[in-house]
């Protein structure tokens, strides 16, 4: 079947799945993640939704391989999921073998923000570089490296993982047990508890009626909310902060921002590029470009069908 790969986006509230083959995506599906039922119920959920493409996009026989992206911390090698947040009773699932036994061909892991790296760099806002960092900021913050062209992941998988750099040593206690991680303070869940927390001090007023939620935060910021503005600039300091750390570290030609909350649009941007401008050392800061992602919701299953092709022609 050529180019023809299978390609999975495992996320903690839905699945998604497609062929991949010939520059498009085709048979697509989505099922919601039974998070909560453990393992075993997940990985049939897969098997089900994968069988459903299959069927639309008018296979009749699986793929050559099969790419699945899902939540870190995860060792892609090995095929093992360590212990996602948001996946209840996972811990050291050998989620690749799980899944071979059920497809009988070849199933290739990668974590999440990991395959988006690998989309943005090979067909989005990342083509034509060669050192990368890509940042998705939404309910978490994820990250993933190209270095020298190629994805980085270190030796035991975890590299990238951008949401738990430290940028706040007396901040919030995050939810892998540092305090003060970026994941804790610029995510739209850290967003929303933050917009709280000012609402419950008097410091904030959002809208009658309006939920707390980082998307309302950015919407009353855009209205001009005092308060909201506030906070976005708190926010877009901190991520910029990490950018400037990653800028010292690898020297990279784009750091990419993806996520919902890129939608933001300048109120996420423009604090960001402030804080690089006033902050990284010029060489690397006059070389790197600050740009959002291109691919949208299908950058996981992009970054899945690409990682699997890549393995089968031999890395």
């Amino acid at each position: 079947m050529g180019d023809t790969t299978l390609a999975i986006d495992l996320g903690g509230t839905q699945i998604r799945v497609a062929v991949a083959g010939g520059g498009t995506l085709r048979g697509r599906v989505a099922r919601a993640t039974p998070a909560d039922e453990g393992p075993d119920a997940v990985v049939t959920a897969i098997e089900e939704a994968a069988r459903a493409s299959l069927a639309l996009a008018g296979l009749t026989s699986m793929p050559a391989s099969v790419g699945i992206a899902a939540p870190g911390p995860l060792h892609g090698a090995k095929g093992v999921v360590f212990s996602p947040p948001n996946l209840k009773g996972w811990r050291n699932v050998p989620l690749t073998r799980e899944l071979e036994t059920r497809f009988g061909c070849p199933v290739f892991l990668i974590k999440d923000a990991n395959a988006a790296a690998v989309a943005e760099h090979g067909m989005g806002a990342g083509r034509g570089a060669d050192t990368l960092v890509y940042i998705t900021v939404s309910t978490g913050i994820g990250g993933g490296l190209i270095l020298g062209g190629r994805l980085f992941e270190g030796p035991d998988g975890t590299a990238g993982e951008v949401g738990h750099v430290t940028v706040d040593r007396h901040g919030p206690v995050c939810n892998c047990g540092n305090r003060g991680c970026l994941e804790a303070v610029a995510s739209g869940t850290a967003i929303a508890r933050l917009a709280a927390a000012g609402q419950a001090a008097g410091k904030l007023r959002l809208p009658p009626g309006s939920a707390v939620s980082a998307e309302t935060v950015y919407a009353a910021a855009a209205q001009g909310n005092p308060g909201a503005r506030a906070l976005t600039e708190e926010v877009g300091f901190a991520l910029g902060l990490a950018c400037v750390g990653l800028v010292h570290l690898f020297n990279p030609e784009r750091i990419i921002l993806g996520g919902g909350l890129i939608h933001a649009g300048p109120l996420l941007l423009d604090p960001v590029r402030a804080v690089l401008e006033r902050h990284a050392m010029p060489i690397p800061q006059s070389r790197v470009r600050l740009v959002t992602a291109d691919l949208g919701e299908d950058v996981g299953l992009w970054g899945a069908a690409l990682h699997a092709q890549a393995q089968v022609q031999g890395g």
